[in-house]
């Protein structure tokens, strides 16, 4: 029973240092902010400017929204960016997260992000019911006028 149980130790061990996450491919010391977003919300194409500091001067960055690759830019000499970019057309209105990511000055991955609401209308999900509720009326009202015309034929008979 024992070496059961110090075999099964031994197998869970292994197994669990077999599958233990690596980690991420991040450069350390690994630094995050928020992002400024001019205007904060907009429709698909509109136009927004993403700033924010703390990369290292010079330093090249992405911007990116999902994980949709948007602009890149050059930080200024204090380390500071401001950028003009488009939200792609094809983006579903919600929230989305626009991320800046580039190098901070001690050489680790500096990453900057903000939420920015796309505008849309509400998808139609639902049958036309004006349609059939006017064909439901319709019919309602030629079954009303036979029934008038077969109580009146009756009567007359």
């Amino acid at each position: 029973m024992m070496r059961k149980l110090l075999l099964a130790t031994m197998f869970g061990a292994a197994l669990f240092a077999a599958t233990a996450p690596n980690a991420h491919g991040v450069d350390y010391p690994a630094t995050d902010g928020d992002a400024e977003l001019r205007p904060s919300s907009g429709d698909p194409g509109a136009a927004t400017e993403v700033a924010g500091c703390g990369f290292g001067p010079g330093a090249s960055l992405a911007i990116s929204i999902g994980s949709e690759s948007m602009a890149t830019a050059t930080a200024d000499a204090q380390g500071c960016v401001s950028e003009m970019v488009t939200v792609p057309d094809d983006l579903s209105a919600g929230s989305h997260e626009i991320t800046a990511t580039g190098l901070n000055p001690d050489g680790g991955t500096h990453t900057l992000s903000a939420s920015f609401m796309v505008n849309g209308s509400i998808a139609f999900t639902g049958a036309n019911s004006r349609v059939y509720s006017g064909l439901a009326i319709a019919l309602l009202a030629v079954g009303a006028l036979f029934l008038v015309v077969t109580r009146r034929r009756r009567m007359t008979a």
